[in-house]
């Protein structure tokens, strides 16, 4: 190697290729795309995390209330329901099975305040198992090599930054998949109390 950077005509050649290269990592526009790209790879990994958590937030709500709950919101209003409808019927004035059956016809709504406090609750738990699921997802998205397409969509999205390719995009569908629960927990919720 030593050899071959003596050689002068070598040394142009070399030094015309690594300006080629190293001009466009020193340019602010880089810098600023690079940035930008490495922000969306880590807001994937947590948009992953978040959505493997309300999968199974969806899927204990389903068998421990009945009804399917998007996001903490939607988790807080039924859990709060639940919890009003069974006070209702334990101290209807007829008793609990007459209480049964009039509040199946006649349904009780919870007030805000014990509707905000679930939902705090459980957004606090949804944050502590979104946390540590990585644990069981990561080797799962390992296994079935998502995080290795992710990763080369990044290596060849800042490769065609550095070669100067046009509309070297870097978007991934995780974080989107996560914003799409968010939405259907709010409409839900909404839906619910019309």
């Amino acid at each position: 190697m030593a050899t071959i950077l003596r050689n002068p005509e070598l040394q142009s050649l070399l030094n015309e290729e690594l300006d080629a290269f190293v001009k466009p990592s020193q340019s602010p526009d880089f810098r600023t795309k690079l940035d930008a790209k490495l922000a969306e790879y880590g807001a994937t990994r947590t948009a992953s995390s978040d959505l493997a958590s309300n999968v199974t937030l969806l899927i204990t709500s389903r068998i421990a209330l009945g009804n399917a709950s998007f996001g903490a919101l939607s988790a807080g209003a039924a859990v709060s329901a639940a919890v009003a409808n069974s006070a209702a019927i334990s101290s209807f004035w007829l008793g609990s099975t007459a209480g049964s059956y009039y509040y199946a016809i006649f349904p009780v709504t919870a007030s805000v305040r014990p509707l905000l406090s679930v939902a705090i609750v459980i957004a606090v738990v949804l944050a502590i198992v979104s946390t540590f699921i990585g644990i069981l997802t990561d080797p799962l998205q390992a296994k079935l090599d998502i995080h290795q397409r992710r990763l080369r969509k990044l290596v060849n999205a800042i490769s065609d930054d550095l070669n100067g390719k046009a509309g070297s995009d870097f978007h991934l569908k995780e974080t989107y998949t996560g914003r799409l629960f968010d939405i259907v927990d709010v409409l839900s919720t909404v839906g619910r109390s019309l």
